[in-house]
């Protein structure tokens, strides 16, 4: 789920930053498309610890993490790698198409 909010996430904000910074870089929208990417997965992951606490669940798996030996930390961390992972997809999705349909 994270790798495929990631991806959407990055084809939605890049194509934002396509119509309102149309004379800019690609490696600068890149950049843009990833730190903004990667604020909506943090912002996700505080949504995530917020209902835990409300709610008293466990989606973010303290209790597996710690009884498998690992700090708590360890699910989100590997949620926001498989975030990343996402916008690698898309980033290279991307080039991908502009190498084949662009002569620029």
């Amino acid at each position: 789920m994270h790798g495929f909010f990631g991806f959407i996430c990055s084809i939605s904000l890049y194509i934002i930053f396509l119509r309102e910074l149309g004379g800019v870089k690609n490696w600068v929208k890149y950049l843009l498309t990833f730190l903004a990417t990667m604020g909506c997965g943090a912002l996700w992951e505080v949504f995530e610890f917020s209902v835990d606490n409300i709610l008293g669940n466990d989606t973010q798996r303290v209790a597996e993490s710690i009884a498998l030996g690992k700090t708590p930390v360890y699910d989100t961390m590997i949620d926001m790698i498989i975030t990343i992972g996402g916008f690698v997809g898309f980033m290279v999705l991307d080039l991908l198409y502009r190498k084949k349909f662009k002569k620029k």
